[in-house]
């Protein structure tokens, strides 16, 4: 079922809620959650002015860093019914990991 994003009062500084009723902090510089129905993401984090976007992946110890990632790819990621499978089938195969 998609969902739409609902930003009527996020402020930098507040949570957003994005699809499946997971939250996302917003400060000037990111976006980033913790998405709790996720089997396989354990955090992502969406630097807005480098156009990064930082994932723990829930069976990794590391971070993987995206390079690249316009905004339209990371608002179409929190519209997603499935972030691990959106960042399986729309981040990986497009974009570089940072060294």
């Amino acid at each position: 079922m998609k969902q739409t994003l609902i930003y009527e009062t996020t402020t930098v500084g507040e949570c957003l809620t994005y699809a499946n009723e997971e939250w996302a902090w917003v400060s000037e510089d990111y976006i980033s959650s913790s998405p709790k129905n996720s089997t396989a993401i354990g955090w992502w984090k969406y630097e807005v002015g480098t156009k990064r976007l930082v994932v723990r992946y829930k069976n990794a110890e590391t971070f993987y860093t995206y390079e690249g990632v316009p905004f339209p790819t990371m608002f179409a990621l929190m519209s997603a019914d499935s972030v691990g499978a959106f960042i399986a089938r729309e981040i990986k195969p497009n974009f570089s990991v940072a060294p």
